[in-house]
């Protein structure tokens, strides 16, 4: 009875949890751009002058995925399914 519920309430805090990192995250780009001119070609660039620890993908366990040319970049989760959509659900 309960377990439907528990597992609702389970997906509900990893969704936070990715979207607190990945809001973290874009911060820490921000800042980096500011002060290169462009966004960095790998996350780990990032750490650990913009952030002390790269955040990890909540649903698989596995860094981010990430691509930049240099001035946009594409972070995203590969999310519930563990599917990589490229960024899009």
């Amino acid at each position: 009875l309960l377990t439907p519920a528990l597992d609702a309430a389970i997906q509900a805090g990893v969704k936070n949890l990715m979207r607190r990192d990945l809001w973290l995250l874009s911060l820490a780009l921000e800042k980096y751009r500011r002060k290169h001119g462009q966004f960095p070609q790998s996350l780990a660039q990032l750490s650990p002058e913009f952030l002390a620890k790269i955040p990890i993908d909540q649903f698989s366990g596995k860094p981010l995925k990430y691509a930049s040319d240099g001035k946009s970049v594409l972070v995203y989760s590969v999310g519930r399914d563990l599917e990589d959509h490229e960024g899009f659900e």
